[in-house]
This record gives C-alpha cells, sequence and structure tokens, in this order.
C-alpha cells in the first residue's frame, strides 16, 4: 500500500512494512522560523496529557480545541463518569477507530506549508519538490499540529527519487488522527487515510 504525503517542499513516497523498527519519536517538533506565540509546530498525545486536567490546552494555545474538549467534556459528565481515569493519575493515549469519532477537528490555516510552487496536482507537487524520497513508515505518533489532530511519521529512508537526503529517518507530519485521551476523543479527516507501520 502507498501513501503519498506533502510537508513544505518534501514529497514523500512510502510503502508499509511488516516489521516495523521503532526509534524513539520527538514530543515536540518546532518551526525552522523562530517562534514568538502559539503552540509548537507538532506536540504529542503523550506530552499534553496531565494528572490534574487530562490535557493541558495551555500548552496547544487553541480556541477551537478548547470548545471541542469543554463540549466533550459537558457531555462526558451529562453521560458517563470519567471511563475509570482517577484524580492524580495520567490519562493514557489510545488510537482509536474512525467510527468511534463523533466530530472532526480540521486545519484551515495550514496552507503556507506546501512551499512557494504550485500544488494543485501531483505533478504539480512533484516539479515544485526540491526533495522527493521513498520509505517506510516505520512509527506513527499521535498528537496535535496548531492544535488540530494529527500524526507524526516516522519514515526509514530507502531511496532520494529527487534530490538526497543526509538523514536514514526522517519525521513527517500527517493531517490524519484518530485517538482518545482518557475519555476524550480526538479525530480529524475521514476514514480510509490512516498510516500504518
Amino acid at each position: 500500500m502507498r501513501f503519498i504525503i506533502w510537508y513544505s517542499v518534501l514529497s514523500v513516497i512510502l510503502s508499509s512494512s511488516a516489521a516495523p523498527l521503532r526509534a524513539q519519536s520527538p514530543s515536540i517538533v518546532e518551526s525552522g522560523v523562530e517562534r514568538r506565540q502559539g503552540p509548537p509546530l507538532w506536540i504529542s498525545a503523550e506530552a499534553v496529557t496531565d494528572e490534574e486536567t487530562m490535557i493541558r490546552l495551555d500548552l496547544l494555545d487553541s480556541p477551537a480545541l478548547r470548545m471541542y474538549v469543554e463540549k466533550q467534556q459537558k457531555e462526558s459528565e451529562a453521560h458517563t463518569p470519567q471511563d475509570g481515569v482517577r484524580r492524580g493519575e495520567k490519562p493514557s493515549v489510545t488510537v482509536i477507530p474512525p467510527s468511534e469519532c463523533k466530530d472532526t477537528l480540521y486545519s484551515t490555516g495550514q496552507s503556507h506549508r506546501g512551499g512557494p510552487g504550485p500544488k494543485s496536482t501531483f505533478l504539480d507537487l512533484a516539479a515544485s519538490s526540491q526533495t522527493i524520497l521513498r520509505g517506510t513508515i516505520r512509527t506513527v505518533d499521535s498528537g496535535f499540529d496548531g492544535g488540530v489532530p494529527a500524526s507524526l511519521l516516522g519514515i526509514e529512508i530507502s531511496a532520494a527519487i529527487k534530490g538526497s537526503s543526509s538523514k536514514s529517518l526522517v519525521y513527517v507530519l500527517y493531517p490524519v488522527a484518530h485517538f482518545r485521551i482518557g475519555p476524550l476523543r480526538f479525530c480529524n479527516a475521514r476514514q480510509g487515510f490512516e498510516p500504518r507501520s
């Protein structure tokens, strides 16, 4: 199965493998450009879990995510207890199937990440990309891209189709994620685009 992913000026052609090699993924990815305010480029779901508040919304700085979480908390209080999460205990992060997603939270302000060239078709992306790499997805980590649920893919590079890579493992933000922090669900994108390691 192949996935086509583009991020900044990087296009990566990937193939899944049955024998994943587990690398230590970063819990926070900062932009290469100086950040004066707002959330990091990507932060893992594990990094925002909290014993007292369940999720540290202050680390994400997203009004849309805050409303998304508050809505679920109100629904949860009205219907069920906190799904076995005890006070003073960090909630677990669990990948869930898209069928468990009642609502989704989509990104609307990330259009600047496609690079300066045209990007309406795959041929446009291929022509304007500085680097195109082939690799295998080795890790898939759930988290947030600017306050929106997303995955961070760890990709073991097998070949450079265009340009070159000095690294054997690269990380790519992928705008598809379905996960739970304790009883709270975080979903972005529809079924059928889930990355697999």
